[in-house]
C-alpha cells in the first residue's frame, strides 16, 4: 500500500471510528503523543526534511545535463562515435575517458529511446525522443545553479512516524523505508493530520558520519548548519572535481581573483591588481609587479563529496584573509570557486580565481 492510499484509508476509519464514539455519547481520549516532537506539515523543518528526500538528478548530468532528471540505468548512448551501455553509476566515467582523449573540442553524446526519467519527486516518466526529454530538461534549473534538493546530508531509514487524525485516541506507527516513501508521505498528508516523528533519529552527513539528534530542534538546527557544506556536484560533466584534473589545470597559466566576498560585503579590489600562479610543488605567488607574495597550495581529497582547497600565505593583509581551508564549489579548466562557512553562522566567504 503507498503513502497516499494509507493515509486516505487512515481518514476514513478515523471518520468511522468518531461516529460510533458520537453514537455512544461519550468524550474521545486526548491524542497522546509527545507535543515536542509533532511535526508541524507547513514549517520551515518539514520543508527541509522534504528537501532531502527529492529525488538528486545530479550524478548522471554528463548524459542528460539535467540536475532535476535522472536517467534509469541502464541506458544506451553514442560517445563521440563509440557505442557504449551505462549498466550503472561508475561507467559515467567511460564516459567522461572518452571525452577527454578526444582532440575535438565538440564532444557528442546521443541517446538511444525509449528511455524512462525519474523526477524529482521519484516519478518515472517514459520518454520517446530527444525532443520530450528537453522539455523536462528545460524545467531544471542551469549549471550550478541552487536547486530546491539538498544532497550534504541524508536520513539513516527507517524513520518512524506517529500519523492520527484529530480526535482519534490512539495514533497509528507509520515506518519510512526510503526518500520516495518520505517524500510521497509529507506531500500527501492531510492537514488535520497529526504527524510525529520518533526520535532518536540519526543522519549521514557529506563525509559519511552519523550523527544522533533527539528533537526536532537538534535536527533542525544540524541540516541548517550542514546543508550547504558539500560540493553538490551540479556541474554538466562527471567527477569534475578530481583533485588530479584540478591540480593539472591549475598549474597551467596564470589566475587572478574574480570575487572575494566576505558575508555579502565585496574586498575583490584589495586584490585586483595580482596575478597568481601555482606550481607544481605546492607553491602558489601573487604578484602585482611591485611586490610579490608567496605561500603554498595543496587540495584534500580524503573525501571526494567535500574536497578542500587549503591556501597559506604570508601574514600580510589582504592574503592573511586567504589562508584557510576552502571547500571546493566549482573546478572547471578557467575558474575555481571556494567558499568557507555559510550565511548560517554569519561568517560565508567566497573567492573564485579566473583565468584571465
Amino acid at each position: 500500500m503507498n503513502v497516499s492510499s494509507y493515509i486516505s484509508r487512515l481518514i476514513l476509519l478515523s471518520f468511522i471510528c468518531l461516529l460510533v464514539i458520537g453514537c455512544q455519547d461519550s468524550e474521545p481520549e486526548t491524542l497522546e503523543v509527545q507535543e515536542e516532537n509533532v511535526l508541524q506539515t507547513n514549517s520551515q523543518l518539514a520543508n527541509l526534511i522534504q528537501k532531502i528526500s527529492l529525488s538528486d538528478g545530479s550524478k548522471d548530468n554528463i548524459i542528460d545535463n539535467a540536475n532535476c532528471v535522472s536517467i534509469l540505468l541502464p541506458v544506451t548512448v553514442t560517445v563521440n562515435d563509440t557505442l557504449l551501455t551505462v549498466e550503472n553509476e561508475d561507467d559515467f566515467q567511460l564516459i567522461e575517458n572518452i571525452f577527454e582523449d578526444s582532440d575535438s573540442d565538440t564532444d557528442i553524446l546521443t541517446i538511444q529511446f525509449p528511455i524512462t526519467i525519474t523526477l524529482e519527486d521519484h516519478m518515472q516518466q517514459i520518454i520517446a525522443d530527444e525532443n520530450e526529454l528537453e522539455v523536462y530538461v528545460n524545467q531544471c534549473n542551469g549549471e550550478n545553479e541552487a536547486d530546491d534538493d539538498i544532497e550534504c546530508v541524508n536520513f539513516k531509514y527507517p524513520l518512524e512516524f506517529k500519523v492520527a487524525v484529530i480526535g482519534r485516541s490512539v495514533p497509528n506507527t507509520l515506518n519510512i523505508a526510503n526518500d520516495k516513501e518520505l517524500y510521497e508521505f509529507l506531500e500527501n498528508v492531510e492537514e488535520e493530520t497529526i504527524i510525529s516523528l520518533t526520535f532518536p533519529v540519526t543522519l549521514i552527513d557529506s563525509n559519511d558520519e552519523e550523527i544522533i539528534v533527539n528533537d526536532l530542534d537538534e535536527l533542525e538546527n544540524f541540516i541548517e548548519e550542514v546543508m550547504d557544506d558539500c560540493d553538490e556536484d551540479d556541474d554538466f560533466d562527471y567527477d569534475d572535481d578530481d583533485s588530479i584534473v584540478l591540480a593539472d589545470f591549475l598549474v597551467n597559466g596564470s589566475w587572478i581573483v574574480d570575487e572575494y566576498s566576505e558575508m555579502e560585503e565585496d574586498l575583490t579590489l584589495s586584490y585586483s591588481n595580482y596575478v597568481f600562479k601555482f606550481k607544481t610543488d605546492g607553491a602558489v605567488s601573487a604578484d602585482n609587479g611591485q611586490q610579490v607574495v608567496s605561500g603554498s597550495w595543496s587540495i584534500d581529497s580524503s573525501n571526494p563529496a567535500s574536497q578542500q582547497f587549503i591556501l597559506n600565505f604570508e601574514a600580510i593583509p589582504p592574503f592573511d584573509a586567504l589562508s584557510r581551508d576552502w571547500l571546493i564549489e566549482e573546478s572547471e579548466v578557467r575558474l575555481l570557486e571556494l567558499r568557507t562557512g555559510s550565511e548560517v553562522t554569519n561568517d560565508l566567504k567566497i573567492l573564485v580565481f579566473e583565468k584571465p
